[in-house]
């Protein structure tokens, strides 16, 4: 009897180690998905701001100032997320996080 205790935990460890790396080998999948998308995604806005700047500043008839502004909105935007969104991006960001273990672990035990 303590035999066949002691097999059932065994196969029971083992199948929550298996069970553990599928969960994690789903959340890094994710998260290499989503910084590679964050990458493409900071170059396209890199140029369109690169392209914005040098719009405004021919506007302007000064390269520098086309830069400023775009930077001095950024800085605008950057100080409105820390005052208002910064709480609710981390909880969304935490749920996300939660969602795909949550769904990992499900897919794994159907």
């Amino acid at each position: 009897m303590i035999d066949l205790l002691k097999n059932y935990l065994d196969k029971r460890i083992k199948l929550l180690k298996y069970d553990l790396v599928a969960v994690v080998a789903n959340i890094g999948s994710n998260l290499v998905s989503a910084v590679l998308i964050l990458v493409f995604v900071l170059f396209i806005l890199l140029m369109l701001n690169l392209a914005l700047g040098f719009y405004i500043g021919q506007l302007m008839d000064d390269v520098a100032l086309g830069f400023l502004l775009v930077g001095g909105f950024y800085i605008f935007i950057f100080i409105l997320f820390l005052t208002l969104g910064k709480k609710k991006i981390d909880k969304k960001i935490k749920d996300v996080i939660v969602s795909s273990a949550m769904t990992s672990i499900k897919d794994n035990k159907d």
